[in-house]
């Protein structure tokens, strides 16, 4: 008879009898899986002979396996998780081992959110539980240091123990270099006491596999887009030496309808931690960092490559499979291989073809059908050979698929883009490599001299580039604005009398402080610059003209300004930003019906646009028509679900509207989604204030008025102590130049807002406005705050 479990554990002597034990109770269990359920009880009171312990023992981790299967999460569970009660042996070195105590599997309660907080004191606020594997456990904390919510995931202490923390780190570290849109990045990973974690930026929204739960089969159009993301992801990592080898829906998530891939390298970073060793002949002789690993089972068994499932040569093309794994999944609307035990599963990705996907679904492209069935090849050689090699096939499906408009998942990209971006995008094909973007067009193209006039310049390479850069103007955001900038630069390096490309380098310029509050100052000169010189070029130029306008907004010169745009609408009445342009300058001189009307005439231009329509939302909660401003701010939201302006513009409408909880629900998910945006802070302390939530509202205004909490120069501190009766910090602010640069600047616009009425009864707030040809306005009225504040 062998020892106790007791003494297993603490007897040094006979650690070689215990993990033949183990091994033996291992062994029963995996037959005994491999048998119908009918019979495994029969077969394990043959194999145990007698022996009691071995009998309980089998038994209980046979029930675990069994619980796992049957679990509603069963396809996404990694390896680990159906091997961890068999791992957790007394020479395994696990925090039980070391007190002496009996092994037992790893219980996820064990780690409570208590013990994390006093671990993690001074680096993490750990708030709550997101979600559990029989691996790790994912808590939602804040990043105290860069004020920021993340992701923290622990691994669990039977994981943990079996890795070297000094090796796993040291390998994380590579993956650490990642930077590629569809990849989720990796802030921060170390230990504390009995802890192995790394931390990741926290993303709201749901995975592929919460979307197909939800909703099945995905739209073919909106599969080949997500796939072809994932790709492109896959290729930025294997180019860097570094294959996911876990690539599953669970960790695809979806933000803003976009994939980014999670836990890139992790499963490497286990695998070295692990002592996972490589063989001669697999370390390229050309870098630090090998494809493949030999010999290590890790990741999820439901998408497991043939060569992963069998222990052996892991490299790139694993991940090709599980690619396919996923595709078929989000296309079919279920695993080929249906839910199945681990073994079951594992084996059929050894010894099964699934069944062919263009028989299965319709509507799917065939060249997506046809790549999907090729990745799943059991043979790696006969997958596509590289991810860009996927990417580069799913490019024409998907740029056909760009340019009829057809599918709705496709329309959701394309209809942020505006009318305008829609006909630059139709000349390009979007390969997510690096952002690159392939401009196609046939070589025996000649553009007529008239076509070069209207261009405004004879180099085709300044061109191309000044679409480019006008593509990513378009999309908005710091990124993508800062790349519109590069684009345009290298435009007027090659045509330096390129007149609309010093056009577009303004309004580069003049909207980065929109989305980057960090920008410096000298932006403001730099954008007056390049209008002069578009007006001196071409001065019959619309964009110059609205170059020009916006470079005298933000000097306060607001009647030069509407002069402008003026001029801009004249020579370009279809252009939809001339008329929105021209709408917001009236909006701020406070001619809000004037304004109503040509923002309402952008809207009609392009319908499909987010801006124009939070604009005129803007504009009527400015008319005090409450309830058509929610109603188009919801029409903005419709379009792009995040767009800042619209949220602020609804919850603020929502307040004023006798809403008030709605307004904090809108103005909370707003602040969730845009953690830096202080201007969201300060309507939300609006919000607070009107549903009589004082604590919280004196809560974010803490925030605004600590290191760090207002980005657009103590503006919205300032209100929110108008929100708490205090109005002169912001009455001082919007009566000097310095301060009304501040509020302009990042896209306030002055006028009627009705935020500001408590301001217009003070002599000193209405010359200000009569000083910058602000007209005063009729409709104001007394916010509903007023009888608490008392």
């Amino acid at each position: 008879m062998l020892p106790s479990g007791r003494q297993r554990v603490g007897d040094d002597a006979s650690s070689e009898t215990s993990r033949a034990w183990w091994e033996r109770v291992r062994a029963i269990v995996e037959e005994a899986l491999s048998i119908a359920a009918e019979s495994r009880s029969a077969f394990i009171d043959s194999a145990c002979a007698g022996d009691a312990e071995l009998r309980v023992e089998v038994a209980a981790q046979l029930r675990a396996c069994e619980r796992v299967a049957e679990s509603g999460d069963f396809l996404e569970r990694s390896a680990a998780a159906f091997a961890a009660p068999l791992l957790v042996h007394p020479t395994a070195g696990n925090a039980a081992g070391a007190r002496g105590d009996d092994a037992a599997p790893f219980d996820p309660a064990a780690i409570t959110v208590d013990a994390l907080r006093t671990a993690l004191l001074g680096r993490y606020e750990v708030q709550r539980e997101l979600g559990r594997g029989g691996t790790a456990t994912v808590y939602l904390a804040r990043d105290p240091r860069h004020g920021r919510q993340v992701a923290l995931k622990i691994f669990a202490p039977s994981i943990g123990a079996e890795m070297s923390a000094e090796r796993f780190l040291q390998e994380i570290r590579v993956t650490a270099g990642l930077t590629h849109p569809h990849i989720l990045p990796l802030h921060d990973s170390g230990t504390a006491e009995d802890f192995l974690y790394y931390v990741m930026p926290y993303v709201e929204g749901e995975t592929l596999r919460e979307r197909i739960a939800r909703e099945g089969a995905l739209h073919p159009d909106e599969a080949l887009r997500l796939i072809r993301e994932v790709a492109s992801a896959l290729a930025h990592a294997h180019r860097h030496g570094i294959v996911h080898r876990d690539i599953k829906p669970a960790n695809i998530l979806l933000q803003d309808d976009h994939a980014v891939v999670a836990d890139f390298g992790i499963a490497r970073a286990v695998g070295r931690a692990r002592g996972s060793a490589l063989a001669p002949d697999e370390v390229e002789a050309d870098g630090p960092a090998t494809l493949t690993v030999a010999g290590t089972t890790l990741g999820t068994p439901a998408y497991m490559s043939p060569e992963q499932a069998t222990g052996g040569i892991v490299d790139h093309r694993t991940d090709i499979y599980a690619l396919g794994l996923v595709a078929y999944e989000a296309l079919a609307g279920e695993h080929p291989f249906g839910v199945r035990t681990p073994r079951e599963m594992l084996l059929a990705h050894v010894e099964e073809t699934p069944p062919p996907l263009a028989g299965r679904v319709s509507g799917v492209p065939p060249v997506l059908a046809a790549l999907v069935m090729r990745a799943l090849a059991k043979a790696p050689a006969a997958r596509p050979q590289s991810a860009e090699e996927i990417v580069a096939a799913l490019s024409p499906a998907l740029d056909r698929t760009l340019l009829s408009g057809e599918g709705s998942a496709i329309r959701k990209p394309v209809r942020r883009l505006g009318r305008t971006a829609r006909v630059v995008a139709a000349g390009a094909a979007l390969l997510a490599a690096g952002g690159t973007i392939v401009w196609k067009r046939r070589m025996t193209d000649r553009p007529t001299t008239a076509a070069l006039v209207s261009r405004g310049t004879s180099d085709q390479q300044a061109y191309d580039l000044y679409l480019q850069g006008r593509y990513y103007w378009l999309l908005r955001g710091a990124e993508n604005v800062r790349r519109a900038l590069d684009y345009y630069r290298k435009a007027v390096e090659r045509d330096p009398g390129f007149a609309r490309a010093y056009a577009g380098l303004s309004m580069a310029y003049e909207v980065l402080p929109n989305s980057d509050p960090d920008a410096t100052d000298s932006l403001a000169a730099l954008a007056m610059s390049s209008a002069q010189r578009a007006i001196a070029l071409d001065s019959t130029l619309g964009d110059a003209q609205l170059a020009m306008g916006l470079a005298l907004d933000v000097r306060l010169r607001f009647r030069e300004a509407l002069s402008r745009y003026r001029k801009a609408v004249a020579l370009d009445p279809g252009s939809e930003t001339a008329h929105h342009w021209l709408g917001i300058s009236l909006l701020n001189l406070g001619r809000t019906d004037e304004a109503i009307v040509e923002l309402s005439r952008a809207t009609q231009l392009d319908p499909l646009a987010p801006s124009p329509a939070s604009a005129l939302s803007t504009a009527l909660l400015y008319a005090h028509r409450y309830r058509e401003s929610i109603a188009a701010a919801h029409r903005a939201l419709v379009l792009d679900s995040t767009f800042g302006f619209a949220i602020e513009t609804l919850g603020a409408a929502q307040a004023l509207n006798g809403q008030p909880d709605s307004a904090v629900e809108t103005l909370e998910r707003g602040t969730r989604l845009h953690p830096d945006d202080s201007r969201l802070r300060g309507a939300l302390v609006f919000a607070y204030a009107v549903a009589g939530r004082w604590p919280d509202a004196e809560r974010v205004r803490a925030l605004l008025q600590g290191p760090g909490g207002d980005h657009y120069g103590g503006i919205e501190a300032a209100f929110a102590d108008m929100v708490f009766g205090n109005r002169e910090p912001l009455l001082r602010l919007l009566t000097s130049a310095e301060g009304q640069r501040r509020y302009e600047y990042p896209g306030g616009v002055l006028g009627c807002n009705p935020l500001l009425d408590p301001l217009r009864s003070d002599s000193r707030f209405r010359a200000a406005m009569r000083s910058l040809g602000v007209v005063a306005c009729p409709l104001v009225v007394s916010w509903p705050i007023a009888e608490q504040l008392n």
